[in-house]
């Protein structure tokens, strides 16, 4: 994988002192927005330019926006001071990341952890009063994609509880359905006995659907 240049035109820029941790965002949209256009969003407000060091758009490329060892402008005073700012595409409030999206921002945590060291990885919720990088974001893959104790996100299968969705990751591993709970994959229909679900297939969405009565 690769950085896209994208030379950015900024305002005036500060270096950041330290590098400890990435926060996460999402861009709370329905486009698939690059990082000019938020570049542009940022200049709207008076900002300095874009606030984020990198945006992560729905194809998976990765985009370079404000110059990675400046100070960013994404995090509030709190957060932007330690930090790299990572965006990524789409409104995770109503949908996911793509499987290209989680695959290139495991790359790029592991890209900036070779020059910087561990870093904490949270989201924007876990600094200012936010649902960013929204409620749907699948912290479980992808904390354990990051530990390498799952593959890639290959298949795009979702589950649902009572027509509900849930942030559980899932996979297809030896024709067998399998979710993701505490770092160890567990066939679906255990976790169904479990709950005393039945269990239903959407094939034209790939869902998985639990029935709890």
């Amino acid at each position: 994988m690769q950085i896209t240049e994208t030379n950015l035109q900024f305002k005036e820029l500060h270096p950041r002192k330290a590098t400890q941790r990435i926060i996460i965002h999402h861009s709370a949209s329905q486009g698939d927005e690059d990082a000019a256009t938020i570049h542009r969003w940022h200049l709207d407000r008076g900002w300095s330019g874009c606030g984020y060091h990198f945006i992560v758009r729905k194809s998976g490329e990765i985009q370079r926006g404000r110059p990675e060892r400046m100070v960013g402008a994404h995090a509030g005073r709190q957060g932007n001071w330690n930090s790299i700012g990572i965006c990524v595409v789409g409104n995770f409030n109503i949908e996911r990341p793509t499987k290209e999206q989680l695959d290139s921002l495991v790359w790029l945590i592991g890209h900036l952890e070779d020059k910087y060291g561990q870093l904490k990885v949270i989201g924007h919720r876990d600094v200012m009063a936010t649902d960013c990088p929204g409620n749907l974001f699948p912290w479980e893959q992808l904390r354990a994609m990051v530990r390498g104790s799952a593959q890639p996100a290959q298949d795009d299968v979702r589950l649902t509880i009572n027509g509900r969705p849930t942030q559980v990751p899932l996979r297809v591993a030896n024709g067998r359905t399998e979710a993701l709970l505490s770092g160890h994959w567990v066939q679906l229909r255990d976790l169904a006995g479990l709950l005393q679900a039945e269990i239903g297939w959407d094939a034209d969405t790939r869902t998985v659907n639990f029935i709890i009565k």
